[in-house]
C-alpha cells in the first residue's frame, strides 16, 4: 500500500503452490485458484504500508510487520483466524525496537521453521529475534534483536530460513540478483 491511491482495506491471497522443477520447460502464465482475505488495521488508517508477512509454523497464525520511514520502529500485527467471508481487523501485537537509527525500512520477514523466532530484513540490515524454545512465537517479538550477517545487496528485500532452520537466504530486488546463504557454524 505504498502507491496512490492508498487502500483502506488490504488483502492477503492464498494459492496452492504449483509443482515446478528446474527441468520443466518454461510455461505460459496460468490463472491459479485463490482465496482472498481482506483486512484492515485497528486504527482504521489507510496509509499503512507493509512488505513483511510471516506464518507461525506452530499455529498457522499470520503476522504483518509494517514498513515505516527509515529509523522508525515497525509494528507487528496479528490477523485473526482467516475467514474469506468478512473483513478481518488486524490486532497490534508489539512495537519492535528496530529498524534502528541508520537503518532503512523493514522489507521482509521469515518465521523460523520451529517457531522459536524470526528474521526481519531492512534494505541494509538483518535482525534475528529469538525466544526460548518452550515459549510461544509471540515471545520473540519481545526478545532483543541480534544483528546477523547479510550479503551486500543493492536493495535487500528478501529473506527466508532454510527448511531445517540451520541457516537462511537473502536477496535483493532487481534483475537476476544473487542469492546469499548463511549457514550455522
Amino acid at each position: 500500500n505504498n502507491l496512490p491511491p492508498l487502500r483502506a482495506t488490504l488483502a492477503i491471497f492464498r494459492v496452492v503452490e504449483p509443482e515446478v522443477a528446474p527441468s520443466m520447460p518454461a510455461a505460459e502464465p496460468v490463472a491459479l485458484p485463490f482465496e482472498r482475505f481482506a483486512f484492515t488495521y485497528p486504527d482504521g488508517r489507510s496509509d499503512h504500508n507493509a512488505e513483511s508477512l510471516m506464518v507461525d509454523p506452530r499455529t498457522s497464525t499470520l503476522y504483518v510487520i509494517d514498513k515505516v520511514a527509515a529509523g522508525q520502529h515497525s509494528t507487528v500485527y496479528k490477523l485473526p483466524p482467516l475467514d474469506a467471508t468478512r473483513t478481518l481487523e488486524a490486532i497490534e501485537v508489539a512495537v519492535l525496537p528496530v529498524p534502528a537509527a541508520g537503518d532503512q525500512p523493514a522489507t521482509a520477514a521469515s518465521a523460523h521453521p520451529c517457531g522459536v523466532g524470526f528474521l526481519l530484513r531492512t534494505n541494509n540490515t538483518l535482525y534475528e529475534f529469538r525466544a526460548a524454545p518452550e515459549a510461544g512465537f509471540e515471545a520473540a517479538f519481545l526478545a532483543p534483536p541480534a544483528r546477523v550477517p547479510v550479503g551486500i545487496e543493492v536493495q535487500g528485500e528478501g529473506v527466508t530460513y532454510s527448511a531445517d532452520g540451520r541457516g537462511y537466504y537473502t536477496t535483493s530486488e532487481g534483475g537476476k540478483p544473487p542469492i546469499h546463504h548463511v549457514g550455522c557454524q
